[in-house]
């Protein structure tokens, strides 16, 4: 609650940045990244939770979002993060950069794209959810804050590169039958949420791969 509070003081003093912190809060429930719990969830709830907080990042090069949503899941509380009761995970599962960058020169047609918000893609379990909860109340102090959750993989936590990649290939795994060769370069081809290849072929065939891999 305290770090929600200076949040809220530190956003006062600027209302631009104020708007951009609660478009993005905004932005999160409509792509369903986060979610308001009722408080029938609250009061039924038996199983474990824990609260992350959240806080301003700023970001001087950019005029559109000077400042970024973070949500800290490193911060302690009584000794203990919900990062500390993490692991991370095998670093084996990200593909070796410099393999991808000698094939990325190998053909002449090169094909470069990212995969569109790679960690929000990837949906957490009713628990998860409940040991993300935080605390919001849209800038509103003249109230109690609402219970929020997020109900995504989070960027901040600390196995989330992991849980990602493996999402990412076993989707690809799953939808090889479709195009076997799209399937081929999400899984090699990609450096976390980065893709970066080249074929031999025409146009036509990076756009047809670029295609199937949306």
């Amino acid at each position: 609650y305290s770090t929600l509070c200076r949040t809220e003081k530190t956003l006062e003093k600027d209302p631009a940045w104020k708007e951009v912190y609660k478009a993005q809060l905004l932005e999160h429930e409509t792509r369903g990244v986060s979610r308001k719990l009722t408080q029938e969830e609250l009061d039924s709830w038996e199983g474990p939770y824990f609260y992350i907080s959240h806080m301003q990042l700023e970001q001087p090069k950019s005029e559109s979002t000077p400042v970024r949503v973070v949500f800290n899941s490193s911060q302690k509380y009584k000794g203990v993060s919900l990062n500390s009761s993490l692991a991370k995970g095998p670093d084996c599962y990200n593909n070796n950069l410099l393999g991808m960058l000698i094939r990325f020169r190998e053909f002449p047609i090169v094909m470069i794209g990212d995969i569109k918000k790679m960690y929000n893609t990837v949906r957490l379990e009713n628990m998860e959810q409940h040991m993300h909860r935080f605390l919001w109340r849209d800038c509103d102090t003249s109230r109690k804050p609402d219970v929020w959750v997020i109900t995504r993989v989070n960027l901040g936590d600390k196995p989330s590169g992991t849980i990602a990649i493996t999402a990412k290939n076993n989707t690809a795994h799953m939808f090889s039958r479709l195009c076997p060769e799209a399937a081929q370069m999400l899984i090699y081809c990609c450096y976390t949420d980065d893709l970066i290849n080249s074929i031999n072929g025409d146009f036509k065939k990076a756009l047809f791969l670029a295609d199937k891999c949306e």
